[in-house]
């Protein structure tokens, strides 16, 4: 099982930085607006949606989050922007188009949007143990809801439509629909005058890239001169993989599809103009910055030949394409037109027309697909060696809203990860009947508890390896329902994820504490655990006492940093790369504290011999130690 993989230090910051650099970027009438932008984490295709019509992050270094990265966790990025075409002609016979997306450079400050950011994006979910549970409103186990409009002027070419814009995306978690991200855009005539003949589009210049593999990435033309463009008509599906299909390098397609258009009356429009139209990139925009030529490329109905981009001949263009569908003959003030599209990947071409045919029979059945039960509540401990893994029974007791035998829960299934990428099962119990292992519970049963909720089981995972990173989490699957073709289901990984560091357990009894200790002592440049960058290095305290204050200090007595540590609740916070507070805290054992060797005032120390104190709060005693650094 490939599931995401990030570093959460990095990937917060860079997002954060992406959306200061859009808000500067904004004329200043446009300022008060909230640019926002979220990545999809919740299966295997990260896809960045903004909140102004604009998809992906246009790729500004190797450390940004992802664009749209398929399978999420493997750097692998097959888009670096995106972006909504919507264009019509309006009662004085004006040609009009908005753009979410134009050629541009990769990293560049401006998203060329001519939309205005809305509110902030919100985040919905079904699933019941979802901070975002919202069983009146969600469609998929991870809904976003982004909300902009065009009805500022943002350039001298730009002439509004006057209309808003909702886009929710959809994406589940289990086979096979975890393979795809589900785009719908209601578009609304907000102005007093009626719409004419109105084309809406998806742009986008996908590309197959490996952010670790690509020198300078994405720079250098390694991305984006080794471009294969495909079109399967029957699926309304557009593709890209790497051009020569190596499948060493960047493996796998990505890409998008039309799912669908609803009409202002809610009936779904079947007789509708597909045009799939490539371009060479032009960042000069001309004649695509014109909304007369913008519109044409969306209504000619042309559905233009796949193009191998091939470094090796020099006439081979460098190309962007349109996805378009239209037109609506009118689009009255205060109706709307919704148009689906997805965001499908795929191992394979067949895998991705097999995911395209999910996505489409997903958004055919109004999303009234058969789901797994969802995965239980857990609640991870580590301790020395080992993590326990305690879960609930509420799968259990869920019907299947699709399935007529709608109670078909059948077991749990248990992994752990180093990487969040590649997760190993292991173990599995299941109900003693006539499906499966017949394992039934009793091995597992042990109930207790925790912070006022209740399990049922618990299992100890062993092996593990102190001061380490590890991902964990348990699935439930069901019987399925073979009398209605519908294979057995499991849940997604990612609903119940958690992050865990086994170390040492906090001390009760003074009198029996043994000794703090720092490892690894010596450190010599970097743990085996440590990531890429000096935010990411990190050495630990073990056999703390429940309640403490960690004092680091030079040869000389200089104070260079100070934690404050208790075993019930810290979580690593002092430590970037091990914390961030925009995703679940890990799950340290008690008597364990990081520390990330730069000084309170954020400088790097240098090679050498350190002292550390540690002062009990319980008793006032103070334990004092060495440990080495060699840089």
């Amino acid at each position: 099982m490939a599931y995401m993989k990030h570093n959460r230090s990095i990937v917060s910051l860079a997002a954060g930085a992406l959306l200061l650099v859009a808000l500067l970027a904004a004329p200043a009438e446009a300022q008060q607006s909230q640019p926002d932008a979220k990545f999809t984490d919740i299966n295997l295709l990260g896809l960045m949606v903004n909140n102004n019509g604009f998809l992906g992050t246009n790729l500004p270094n190797g450390q940004s989050p992802p664009s749209f990265e398929y399978p999420l966790g493997t750097d692998l990025e097959r888009m670096i922007a995106g972006g909504l075409w919507i264009g019509a002609i309006n009662v004085d016979g004006d040609t009009l188009v908005s753009t979410g997306a134009i050629d541009a450079f990769f990293g560049s400050n401006n998203v060329n949007s001519e939309y205005t950011a809305g509110p902030r994006i919100t985040e919905r979910s079904f699933l019941q143990n979802s901070r975002f549970y919202d069983p009146d409103n969600a469609i998929s186990e991870q809904d976003y809801v982004a909300i902009f409009n065009d009805l500022e002027i943002k350039s001298s070419q730009h002439r509004p439509l006057n209309i808003e814009v909702t886009l929710e995306t959809y994406a589940w978690s289990f086979e096979p629909v975890n393979h795809l991200v589900i785009m719908s855009y209601n578009i609304k005539n907000t102005s007093q005058r009626r719409l004419e003949n109105v084309y809406v589009g998806l742009y986008a210049e996908l590309l197959a890239c490996n952010k670790n593999a690509t020198p300078n990435f994405p720079g250098g033309g390694v991305c984006f001169d080794r471009k294969h463009y495909e079109y399967e008509s029957s699926q309304r599906l557009w593709g890209n993989h790497y051009y020569d299909f190596n499948n060493t390098l960047v493996p796998g397609w990505g890409g998008f599809q039309i799912l669908g258009v609803t009409s202002p009356g809610g009936e779904k429009i079947e007789d509708l103009t597909v045009t799939y139209d490539w371009e060479p990139f032009d960042q000069a925009g001309a004649p695509r910055r014109r909304d007369a030529d913008r519109f044409a490329r969306m209504a000619s109905g042309i559905i233009d030949p796949t193009v191998t981009d091939n470094p090796m001949d020099q006439g081979t263009a460098d190309p962007t394409a349109t996805l378009s569908i239209g037109p609506f003959r009118f689009l009255e003030p205060d109706s709307s037109v919704q148009v689906v599209f997805a965001a499908v990947g795929g191992r394979d071409w067949e895998d991705f027309k097999f995911h395209g045919g999910w996505a489409q029979s997903t958004y055919d059945s109004d999303y009234q697909i058969p789901l797994p039960p969802p995965s239980p509540g857990l609640f991870a401990a580590p301790g020395p060696n080992n993590v326990d893994l305690f879960w609930d029974a509420f799968p259990e007791t869920i019907p299947d809203p699709v399935l007529e035998d709608s109670l078909d829960f059948q077991g749990y299934r248990l992994y752990v990860s180093r990487d969040n990428v590649d997760f190993t099962q292991v173990g599995e119990f299941d109900v003693a009947d006539t499906i499966g292992f017949n394992t039934g519970f009793e091995a597992v049963k042990f109930d207790t508890i925790i912070d006022g909720h209740q399990y049922r089981y618990r299992y100890t995972v062993p092996s593990l390896k102190d001061g380490f990173e590890y991902f964990v989490a348990i699935t439930s699957y069901d019987k399925g329902a073979p009398n209605q073709g519908v294979p057995p289901l499991e849940s997604g990984i990612t609903q119940n994820r958690r992050t865990i560091i086994p170390g040492p357990g906090k001390s009760t009894n003074a009198a029996s504490k043994p000794k703090t200790i720092v490892f690894p002592n010596p450190y010599r440049g970097e743990a085996v655990w440590d990531g890429e960058f000096d935010r990411e290095r990190l050495i630990y305290f073990a056999n703390l006492p429940a309640r403490a204050t960690i004092r680091i200090f030079t040869l000389a007595g200089d104070l260079l940093d100070e934690i404050e540590f208790d075993a019930d609740t810290y979580s690593g916070e002092n430590a970037a790369a091990i914390f961030d507070p925009d995703f679940d805290p890990p799950a340290l054992s008690g008597g364990l504290a990081a520390w990330d060797l730069l000084t309170s005032q954020d400088q790097t120390i240098a090679s050498g011999l350190y002292i550390f104190s540690v002062e009990d709060h319980a008793t006032g005693e103070n334990e004092v130690g060495k440990f080495l650094v060699i840089r």
